[in-house]
């Protein structure tokens, strides 16, 4: 099967709203940034290290082992959010740090121009 990209590029035009430049960078960025093997299992530890982290944070606050206010423990599941957000941009290379801030733009613009999100529109 043949992946038609002009089409592709004319969708994201016209559904997306973007520009006829945007879409372009957009399809070469996603077809050229690829992540490695090493990066995806790196991803896959850091988020496994993450989750692990909320959640025995999250069960020692709520056993009492450690004596948090509220607002120590919301401090707390800030700094293990930051953490790995720092920790996951030292995974990728500039491109694909670049492919994620094109994504995000693209996902902003597609909940403003669509009606997701609001119902009974």
């Amino acid at each position: 099967m043949k992946i038609d990209y002009n089409q592709i590029e004319q969708n994201l035009i016209s559904e997306i709203k973007l520009t006829d430049i945007q879409a372009k960078i957009f399809l070469l960025i996603v077809t050229q940034g690829k992540m490695s093997a090493e990066q995806i299992s790196t991803l896959e530890s850091l988020e496994a290290s993450f989750k692990s982290s909320l959640e025995l944070l999250h069960d020692n606050f709520v056993n009492g082992v450690v004596d948090y206010t509220p607002e120590e423990y919301i401090l707390s599941v800030g700094s293990i959010i930051d953490s790995f957000h720092e920790d996951k941009i030292t995974i990728f290379d500039t491109v694909q740090l670049e492919i994620i801030e094109i994504h995000r733009a693209i996902a902003r613009r597609f909940m403003k121009h669509s009606r997701w999100g609001h119902k009974g529109r």
